[in-house]
């Protein structure tokens, strides 16, 4: 377009008739309204504490279950694991479910339109889509538990840690008296060595999550 304008012989009509300079504004504008508006509907969705207000609610409900528990019952859960329920499970909940769900319907529908204008255009494409878009639901259904066990091991092994730091921090004086650093040591050293256990199946899950959508296309 900015050779249309600049050059010595025009190939395309301007945008506004006989005049290079407002047909350059114009062509400018075409680029920096759009960016903008984005912008601005970004900041607006931004604004719609739709994940806070998610995170919040889920918060403020657990802990008045936790509340409202039995001695019995609240004596099996660990301080460690409500902790880490309230500040890490909570919001990879929303992050990873509710908002993630969203997304799943936003990018369903973009794969609905753009499968039915490539079947318009050619409809032998469509046993493909449906071979594709079976697969990828048959993958999704058998790994789907597989994949939330390997949070699970991997928040497990999180409470762990935090446990023996509370346990440590609450009881300093009394490993310091007995001379029982080395032996508290030993006891994180081996669930920090279980967390990177944990963690290795969860990356490699992720990178066969990302990379399986690249062999049905």
């Amino acid at each position: 377009v900015a050779d249309d304008v600049l050059g010595p012989t025009p190939e395309q009509a301007l945008l506004v008739a006989g005049n290079k300079e407002l047909t350059l504004l114009a062509v400018g504008a075409l680029y920096v309204v759009p960016y903008g508006v984005l912008n601005a509907l970004e900041y607006w969705k931004s604004q719609l504490q739709t994940v806070e207000l998610s995170e919040q609610f889920l918060q403020d409900n657990l802990f008045r279950r936790f509340t409202n528990y039995s001695e019995d019952s609240r004596a099996q859960v660990k301080e460690s694991e409500m902790g880490l329920a309230m500040v890490q499970d909570v919001p990879d909940i929303v992050e990873n479910g509710y908002m993630r769900l969203l997304e799943i319907v936003k990018y369903v529908g973009k794969l609905a339109v753009s499968s039915s204008f490539i079947v318009g255009e050619n409809p032998d494409a469509g046993l493909p889509l449906v071979i594709a878009g079976t697969t990828i639901v048959a993958y999704v259904s058998q790994n789907y538990a597989k994949n939330i066990q390997y949070l699970e091991d991997v928040s497990d092994r999180q409470a762990d840690i935090v446990e023996v730091m509370q346990e440590a921090n609450q009881n300093h004086r009394l490993i310091a008296d007995y001379f029982m650093r080395p032996q508290v040591q030993a006891v994180l050293e081996d669930r920090t060595q279980s967390l990177t256990d944990a963690s290795l199946p969860t990356k490699g899950a992720a990178i066969a999550n990302d990379y399986f959508p690249g062999y049905v296309s």
